[in-house]
């Protein structure tokens, strides 16, 4: 999306909440410039807590403007849907400005259908992975971008023009004749969200966690020792590529949130995945850095995804209170050999359930 303000923001954010409710996830790729100006902080501000992940692109280059504006919906395996054209998230270009899409239907059981929707969702992918071009925002990114001058103020333009006259690019009106007659058009009124998602503001965010689907997938696993390198976390294939959702033979990225033990979040950690000659397949983990590995018993990681490669994590070490509980769920669920490092998989509500009392 090329331009995001809290019009349009506001107008989509109960729909969105909805969404995520029946355990959908969001994922939005903004355009920030310190030239243009266009997407405002407030706009970030209360499109964040919607989303599972944002990642925001530009390019110091005078002549070079990020400019798509695409939707893309899926049903996973059933069906997918695209819109592309001018419309940016602003209340402008939903309702108020002329604008012209155009949407895609796709079949993804049919392999031609599918394939390209693949190949649409390829150019999200390549627009939402870590670049000199594209970072990961957070609460603390977003208050550096507002900083540094990359992001518009809406409230300091509210006293220049008025809802009327605004249109995206935040240039007042020339003085002079009007030649053009005008009609004025207004969006809807906003349906506040009633759903319980935390309120986010500039340098919030820290603290503070939205709730996951009961549903989604917990990853209760033993961290193997490898030396003064043990922080690179060898993961099977399998987990790799369907709890993970990353791709072997390729370096891909996934965000990280440690969790402390009293429930608190951390900095998301942007990590790349690595696969090896050797077929192992690696995250690294911040919490793990600068730590020795144990001299007895084994690290236990527990990874619950929360959205499209972005997880809540906790390193638990031989000897912290909550050890021998997420232990107790690997001496019952493992069937594998003993000599073999130990990883099992449940849900969020199962684990709450089993595990009381650890936080994630």
């Amino acid at each position: 999306m090329a331009y995001v303000k809290v019009s349009g923001v506001s107008q989509l954010a109960s729909a969105i909440q909805q969404f995520k409710q029946r355990g959908g996830e969001v994922r939005a790729v903004v355009g920030v410039s310190r030239v243009q100006k266009n997407t405002s902080v407030e706009g970030l501000q209360n499109l964040l807590p919607l989303c599972d992940e944002i990642w925001v692109y530009n390019n110091e280059s005078p002549n070079r403007t990020f400019h798509p504006k695409v939707y893309i919906f899926e049903k996973v395996g059933q069906w997918g849907l695209v819109f592309v054209g001018s419309s940016n998230l602003t209340a402008g270009g939903l309702y108020t400005n002329y604008e012209a899409n155009i949407y895609s239907e796709y079949d993804l059981g049919n392999t031609s259908q599918a394939d390209k929707f693949a190949s649409v969702k390829q150019m999200f992918e390549a627009y939402s992975t870590p670049s000199k071009f594209c970072k990961i925002l957070t609460a603390d990114y977003l208050q550096m971008l507002d900083n540094n001058g990359y992001l518009a103020s809406e409230a300091a333009r509210i006293n220049q023009r008025s809802e009327d006259e605004e249109d995206e690019s935040g240039v007042a009106e020339t003085a002079g004749e009007r030649l053009f007659g005008s009609a004025g058009l207004h969006a809807p009124p906003v349906i506040r969200p009633t759903s319980p998602f935390p309120e986010r503001g500039v340098g919030s965010t820290r603290g503070q966690v939205s709730p996951a689907p009961l549903a989604a997938p917990v990853l209760v696993a033993e961290i193997p020792n490898a030396g003064n390198r043990w922080n690179q976390a060898n993961i099977d294939l399998q987990t790799f590529k369907s709890l993970f959702q990353l791709q072997a033979g390729k370096y891909d990225s996934g965000v990280l949130v440690p969790v402390a033990e009293n429930g608190t979040v951390g900095k998301p950690e942007v990590r790349q995945s690595v696969s090896v000659m050797s077929q192992n397949y690696r995250i690294e983990l911040g919490l793990a850095a600068d730590r020795p590995y144990p001299l007895q018993g084994r690290p236990i990681g527990v990874f619950l995804r929360v959205g499209v490669r972005r997880f809540r994590y906790r390193l638990i070490m031989p000897g912290d209170a909550e050890h021998s509980i997420v232990k107790s769920l690997l001496d019952a669920d493992w069937r594998g050999p003993s000599r073999m490092v130990r990883r099992i998989q449940l849900s969020l509500a199962e684990f709450r359930n089993r595990a009381k009392g650890v936080k994630l």
